[in-house]
This record gives C-alpha cells, structure tokens and sequence, in this order.
C-alpha cells in the first residue's frame, strides 16, 4: 500500500478521507442550491479536503461544476485581494470559453467594460484581465459576469475563498471588497461560494456581526473533532490493508488518546506507522509520537516566544490539566495567576485558536496536542 495516499501530510480525499458525512451533505447542498456557506475549523482540521472531498462526491453524481480557488493569503492591500479573485474568475472563466470564433463576443458578453483576454497557457485557457482593473468594482463587474456565463451554459461554479479572514487585516479596503463580494453573493443563479480560513475569530466576526457587509450572508458549518469510532474503523480497515490483521485495541486507544482526533496529527503519526515493516503496539505508538513532539519543538518555542508570561502561564496549566472552571481555585493556583488575569488571557488564546473549548465536555484545553505534550513535558521537568 502506498502510504503517503493513506495517510497523506497534505490534502486527503478518497480512502485517505475518514467521515464527515454530514459536512459534505451539507456542502453538496450548497453547491446545488446555490448557497453560500462558511467553514469553521482550526488550522490544519482538513477544511481543504472535505471541500475537496466533497467537489469529488458531487462530480461522481455528474454535476457539472466549474472549480476555482481564490488564495487570499497574500494579500497585502485591497488591490491584492481583489486580482486574486480576478484571477480565480478567470481560471473559471477558461472552463466555459466558447470556441475561437466566438471568443471576443463572449468576452464582451460576459465582462462588459472590463478588459479582459483569453489565453492559454500551462494551466490551460483562462481569462486574463487588464492590469490596473483591480478593484471592488471589477470584483463586482467579474463575479456578476462569471455567474452570469455559467447559468447561460447552465453549469455551476464553485469559488473557494481561502484565508478569507485576510480581508479583515484590510481595514476599509477590505471592508469594500466584502462589500463587492456580497453585492454579487446576494444574487447568484449559478454559483456557490465557499468561504475558509484558519483564524476562526475573525471569521466569525465577518459573518456574524451585524456591522459587517457579509452579516447572515451563508450559514456555518463547523468542523469538529471526528468521532474516535469512526477514527477506529478507520485505522482498523487501513491497518487490515497493510499487515492483513487490525491493530490491537490497546494501539488503537493509544493513536486517538496522543492526537486527540486531531485529523493532521491523526495523519501524521499513522504515516510513521505504516511505514513500519510489523505492526506496531502501544509502546512504538509513544515512541513515534514523542519524534513528532520533538520535530515540533522550534515552532512551539517561536509560538510561545510571543505570549506574556501570564498567557504562557494559562497554557502551560491547560497542557497539565485541562478544565471547565478556570477560575475555580485550583485551576488559579495552578497558574500561578489572579481571576481575572486568567480571564484575559484566555479570552485572547481562544482568539488565536491556541486553546478550543470542548463542546461536548465544557473543558477548555490546547488545542494542538503536540503542544499540549510539549508543555507537559516542559512542566514535569521543571
């Protein structure tokens, strides 16, 4: 078997994808529709492969979707973000080009004042727009085109908006360019928008406060952890593919204990796993994992470099005991900290999605449980 499909360290789709049922259910129905919808998830929880996962589902059922992926991390100004939509515009323009004759027409048809061209180039056809076009207006003036081509030729589109929550960095820029955004997401009749990005707080903000252009725009969909049940079905059938009998129990408890469902450290440490020529237990399950931790340590001592000492300190006590009362006396002394200094501090590591509050045990905790053992460690020794 080849590993790196059945546990890839990138995107996962096929037999390396494991549940969410419901998120591509949902998902499906956004892209029929159409409708909009936003993905909240942490960094690094699979948010590309279920869209990925679920534009694969919907193909199978032979829709007819034209795909195209708008990168807003690096954008810097408000020109940036909306070339980048521009240029995922004319990605998906290129899948509905008409024939050479009928090109310039189309494009007229289609883009109005814009200035755009056809071209072919590695990537295949694709429309090109003029430089100096990028603006909310020309957002608006390509969105509205695009939508417009795709239900002349009755197809769907499909435009993922990765990091989206950049155009909150943007100040009235980016404010202006939601604005174009919404203008155009308001009335679609062949698109569907996909909205994603890792920093969940400001995500919300963009969709949930009432003083942002994209207010009640789309529904969420949040991703949470995937049930350790559907995690070891999972391993039990990759495991009978590799060494032709399932893992024992006790491996199985270890791998989703470490991770805790964590989906890319899930991947991450079944790719060591798998790799090995027996079957591993309980004791190279720790062993695999603990190379994991280390292999992290410069990035965890840069993440933590730039927290306060009382921040640094709420972590730390989170990584030893995890609760749902941290102001309860305990959880203080442990901290070292006042009640209301830990109330700061981890009101701004939920913003930054260093600590998740666990919906079904109330607990909150670190959220990435490589760090979380990293700190464990770092606080036994002290």
């Amino acid at each position: 078997m080849n590993v790196d499909e059945t546990f890839p360290l990138g995107l996962a789709i096929g037999p390396a994808f494991c549940d969410r049922i419901e998120e591509r259910r949902r998902l499906a129905e956004a892209v029929f529709g159409p409708h909009h919808v936003w993905l909240s998830a942490p960094r690094r929880y699979g948010k590309s492969s279920l869209v990925a996962q679920a534009l694969v589902d919907l193909e199978r059922r032979r829709a007819r979707l034209v795909q195209a992926t708008v990168d807003l991390l690096p954008a810097y100004d408000a020109a940036s973000a909306a070339g980048a939509i521009l240029a995922a515009v004319g990605r998906a323009s290129g899948q509905l080009l008409p024939g050479p004759a009928r090109v310039a027409h189309w494009l007229r048809q289609t883009f109005g004042r814009l200035r755009a061209e056809a071209v072919v180039d590695a990537e295949g056809p694709r429309v090109r727009f003029a430089i100096g076009a990028a603006g909310p207006e020309a957002v608006e003036a390509g969105l509205r085109g695009l939508d417009a081509a795709a239900a002349r030729a009755k197809r769907r589109v499909v435009l993922v908006f990765d990091e989206f929550q950049q155009l909150a960095a943007l100040g009235k820029e980016g404010h202006a360019i939601e604005a174009a955004v919404r203008s155009i997401a308001q009335g679609t009749r062949a698109s569907a928008y996909v909205f994603s990005g890792s920093r969940r707080s400001l995500l919300a903000q963009m969709f949930e406060s009432p003083r942002r252009p994209l207010y009640r725009l789309c529904e969420g969909i949040p991703l949470a952890r995937i049930p350790a049940e559907d995690y070891r079905a999972h391993l039990d059938r990759a495991a009978r593919r590799r060494w032709h009998r399932g893992l024992s129990d006790a491996a199985l408890e270890v791998i989703v204990g470490l991770t805790e469902r964590h989906p890319h450290y899930v991947n991450r440490l079944c790719n060591r796993l798998w790799r090995r020529e027996r079957m591993p237990g309980p004791a190279a399950v720790e062993e695999a994992w603990h190379a994991i931790v280390a292999a992290e340590r410069d990035g965890f001592v840069s993440e933590l470099a730039r927290l306060t000492p009382p921040r640094r300190a709420v972590l730390v006590a989170l990584a030893r005991r995890p609760t749902a009362q941290p102001t309860a006396r305990a959880f203080l002394d442990l901290a070292g900290l006042a009640a209301s200094t830990v109330r700061a501090s981890l009101r701004w590591l939920l913003d930054e999605d260093l600590v998740e509050l666990d919906p079904t045990t109330g607990e909150h905790r670190v959220l990435d449980p490589a760090l979380r053992t990293y700190l464990a460690q770092i606080a036994e020794g002290a």
